[in-house]
């Protein structure tokens, strides 16, 4: 059955489809007694207005904001626009639907980004960082690293947004260990692959980018370091004092206290890290904002995190391309064979 889209929808069609709950609202109806509900329905094409004139109640306690459900209706104009007219809503489960139908997600490849990401691994050669890197990233936390966003709304909110940040993070580390070589460079690749590994566990993306009861209570930095405290000492082959640098560039990767930073960087491989990191993010901010500039050559309006209007310079195209709408993904986030996941053995 062809799937049908926000963006498709016409007046007069009868349709079954999942879509997200954006928004709902209860209303009382003027002329009888009882309750109805409004509502706002996406997906990764749109939005739409919906109303459910019956069951209103019955519905509302279980199409909560962010949740998939399971939408019977047809749509009709109003105001000069279409609306749903809702039928029947039921709940759906996990099985019944693909998460990139309904949040954006990365422009990138995701089998390209695993394909670079296990390449970063079996670059570094060191043992004991690298046998680090392997406890931390099996199978099954890889899985989930490579599905979450690197942030709710700020950079990288998307799908896959946080293994393109970090890639992005590991070649802008590698850039300037080109500048300073004396830099430890292997030291640097581990801390950027897993700098912000504690997301993973800070948000959840069952059904919307949320954050979670331990990311709002500890944030992705505890947490991370603590991965690092409970595996590192048993590592044989990784000394206590490079673990201890580890966890300071960690801690200290946002670069301030004022930005949630436990520590301030203190080594070089720290301050190459926090600068990275810093780069990828407002980058990722500019570019996603230079997004909305409907033509070349034109202002956005204020940017709320940047506190500033964006120019978009007449021949800078790229920024203008719908990266985060693109066709769906087939088999998010990889559909590659087993051998993707091989490391190479460190010498």
């Amino acid at each position: 059955m062809t799937r049908v889209w926000i963006s498709g929808l016409t007046d007069g069609q009868e349709f079954s489809a999942p879509f997200q709950v954006r928004s709902r609202q209860m209303r009382t109806h003027r002329s009888r007694s009882g309750s109805f509900m409004t509502l706002v329905l996406g997906d990764r094409t749109g939005e739409v207005n919906a109303v459910s004139w019956e069951e209103a109640d019955r519905f509302y306690s279980f199409a909560r904001e962010g949740s998939i459900v399971q939408v019977r209706g047809r749509c009709q104009l109003y105001n000069g626009d279409v609306q749903v007219v809702i039928e029947h809503l039921s709940q759906t489960s996990d099985g019944d639907y693909q998460l990139t139908d309904f949040l954006p997600s990365s422009p990138r490849d995701p089998a390209t980004m695993a394909r670079e990401f296990r390449a970063e691994i079996n670059s570094v050669r060191q043992r004991g960082l690298r046998a680090l890197l392997e406890a931390v990233f099996d199978r099954e936390r890889f899985a989930q690293f490579a599905l979450a966003p690197a942030a709710t709304q700020v950079h990288h909110a998307y799908l896959g947004g946080l293994l393109e940040h970090t890639l992005e993070v590991a070649r802008l580390c590698r850039a300037q260990v080109a500048i300073h070589p004396e830099m430890d460079a292997e030291l640097l690749v581990t801390a950027a692959l897993l700098h912000d590994v504690g997301k993973v566990r800070e948000y959840n993306t069952a059904a919307a980018f949320e954050q979670t009861d331990e990311g709002g209570l500890l944030g992705h930095i505890a947490i991370a370091d603590a991965m690092l405290a409970q595996l590192g000492p048993r590592l044989p082959d990784l000394p206590a004092e490079l673990l201890l640098r580890l966890r300071h560039m960690l801690l200290s990767h946002h670069g301030r206290h004022e930005w949630q930073s436990p520590q301030v960087p203190k080594t070089l491989e720290a301050a190459a890290l926090h600068l990275a990191d810093y780069t990828s993010s407002q980058l990722n901010i500019f570019a996603t904002g230079l997004q909305q500039v409907e033509r070349p050559g034109n202002w956005s309006g204020r940017h709320r995190t940047l506190d500033r209007r964006l120019y978009a310079p007449p021949k800078a195209a790229s920024p203008f391309a719908p990266i985060l709408r693109e066709a769906p993904i087939s088999a998010y986030p990889f559909d590659e064979p087993d051998s993707m996941f091989e490391l190479t053995t460190p010498t």
